[in-house]
Order: C-alpha cells, then structure tokens, then sequence
C-alpha cells in the first residue's frame, strides 16, 4: 500500500477562514483497490444507500492546517515515511460503527498505531501554529457504507423500543437483514455484539441500582430459591453479577437465554416446584409472555418503556413488590 495525504474541502466560516482539512491516507495496491471498489459498488446497487464514493483508503490520520504549512508538513511526512518499514495489511471481514458506517476491518491495528505514534511529530507543528491536535487513527479500516439513512436508523431504534427483552443478536439481525438487505451478516453481527458489550459493560458495572433491588434480594434469598434469567450472554452475565457482588443471590445464573419460557419450564421440572407457586419478576412485555407461555405467575415492573396494561399484575417500584411477595411468602 502507498501512503498520500489528501487535501479535502476548504472549510467555511470565520473561525475556519483559509484553513483546510487534510487526510493523511494509505492506498492499496491495484488487485486490492479493484475488489474494493467493486464491494462498494455491490453495496450501492443491492441497498441503494450509503455507499462511500471516496477511492479506498485507510486513514491513518486527520487535522486542520493553512495551505502555506503544506510544504513543512509534505517534508516532515516524507522524512517519518523514509524511517518507516513496510508492512503487510489484510482486510478481514466486516464491521460496523453502530448508526452509520460499514466498513472491512483490517486485521492487525498494530502497524498503524506504531506509524501514527511516529506522526506525533506533526500533531506538534499544528499545536505549535495554534490549530486542533491531529487525529490519529485508533481503528484502521476500509469504510464501504456511511451516512445511513436516517429512516433506517429510526426504523432500528423503534424496533428496539418495542421489543425490550429481545436478546442483541435478533435485534442486529433484523437491523442487517430486513432493514439493510444483507443477506448472510453473521460476521457484522458478532463484531457489534462484541462492540456493545464492550461499551455496555464499565456502564453496568458502575451504574446505581434500582431503588430497593439489593435489600429484595438480601430479604428475601434465605427465604425462596431465586434465579436470574437473561438474555445477555452467560459469560457477560457472571462477569456482571460477580463484579456487583450478586452471585450469592441466586441459586443459578441462566444467560443467552434466547426463548425464556424454555428456560423457565426446564427450572420448574428440574427443582420439581409446583407451577403456581412459581412468580416471575419481569420488566418488559416479552418476560410478561415467556411467563404465559410457562404457565406461571408473572410480576410486572413498570417503567420509562413499558408500563403494563391494567390486567397484568405490575408494580411501579421493588418496595411493593417485595411487599407482596412477602405477604405470599408469609401464607406458606
């Protein structure tokens, strides 16, 4: 591949008057740059949206700058390009920055954070002239598709609206499939899976607890069996439940629990307990219909998306909720 620094549209208004931005890029070769531009194309004519019309390249960096620095900052590329040795790039797979981009991965990110560490050089001639730092690139990638309709955007965030307790993996399913036409998204899906546990997991583990959550759970788990059933993945699960000191709460942790009545009637037989005695404790309609579908008593939670209708029996907080478990506990 070949390094070039582009020069994009000079932009407007009084505090960027006479500046441009700049891309400092990496081409590939022409096999590679052939099948590129062809996957783009694919993407044009198949979902008629977003396809990137920029030549394919990687940007290893971007910045601000007048067009007089353009000499010292050509002189200073040119001298940490010399010191630089080649290095292989493979493009493997799909991915996706979630709302708006699609791009190819590039397999090893290594080679690139060590070229942009070497470019920190010229982030000091632009501080240096007053301008904003660089930015170096922390993702090399290939971008295919950006700028996604807002229409499909909005279609996928209603979708998630009205289905709360849909595991990730359906719901990223039906954002590829049905909205982007993409027929086998398998690698797309794992890659913003893993991007959403990535970005998920500090907040929840960091995040405060529902008003009255842990004192139900230390009430009541010397007193009735308690599971924990959720969609998340298993291993994401205990990794949040130990975290936040809860595994001693429950008597399982079931995760990746993709149909929930299975998982509820495989704990009803394997703990022999009688059906009606069971209640589940649950905070959006889909809880509400694995409980119908395991034929057991269901509890509803209401809040900012779901508030059940008035035949479902619901609560608005923990408190009550404790308190009326607590009056059934009591009858026994």
């Amino acid at each position: 591949m070949q390094q070039g620094l582009i020069q994009t549209t000079p932009q407007s208004g009084d505090n960027f008057k006479g500046m441009n931005e700049y891309l400092l890029v990496v081409h590939p070769d022409d096999d590679v740059y052939t099948k590129v531009s062809a996957e783009k194309q694919r993407f044009n004519v198949q979902y008629s949206q977003g396809a990137v019309k920029a030549k394919p390249h990687i940007t290893v960096a971007s910045f601000m700058a007048r067009e007089e620095m353009e000499e010292t900052l050509i002189r200073w590329i040119q001298r940490v390009s010399s010191q630089q040795k080649s290095f292989p790039v493979a493009l493997n797979n799909y991915s996706g920055f979630p709302e708006h981009t699609i791009y190819l991965r590039v397999q090893d990110h290594q080679p690139f954070k060590q070229l942009a560490t070497q470019l920190k050089v010229i982030d000091s001639y632009i501080r240096s002239n007053g301008y904003s730092p660089v930015k170096l690139i922390n993702r090399p990638h290939v971008s295919i598709a950006r700028r996604l309709s807002q229409d499909v955007y909005e279609k996928a965030m209603a979708y998630h609206r009205g289905n709360i307790g849909l595991s990730r993996y359906a719901k990223f399913e039906y954002l590829f499939k049905d909205l982007l036409k993409i027929s086998d998204p398998a690698h797309m899906i794992k890659n913003l899976s893993d991007k959403f546990s990535e970005m998920c997991l500090k907040k929840i583990c960091e995040c405060s607890f529902i008003a009255g959550a842990v004192e139900f759970l230390e009430y009541f788990t010397k007193k009735i069996p308690i599971f924990l059933l959720s969609t998340t993945p298993q291993k994401e699960l205990e990794e949040i439940t130990q975290m936040r000191n809860l595994c001693s709460f429950f008597k399982k942790i079931i995760g990746s629990a993709q149909v929930k009545s299975r998982e509820i009637e495989a704990i009803v037989i394997n703990e022999n307990f009688i059906r009606n005695n069971v209640y589940y404790i649950g905070d959006s309609l889909f809880d509400y219909k694995a409980a119908q579908e395991a034929r057991i008593n269901f509890i509803g939670l209401n809040n900012n998306f779901v508030t059940f209708s008035p035949d479902v029996l619901s609560f608005r907080d923990i408190k009550e909720i404790k308190n009326y478990i607590n009056k059934l506990v009591t009858k026994c």
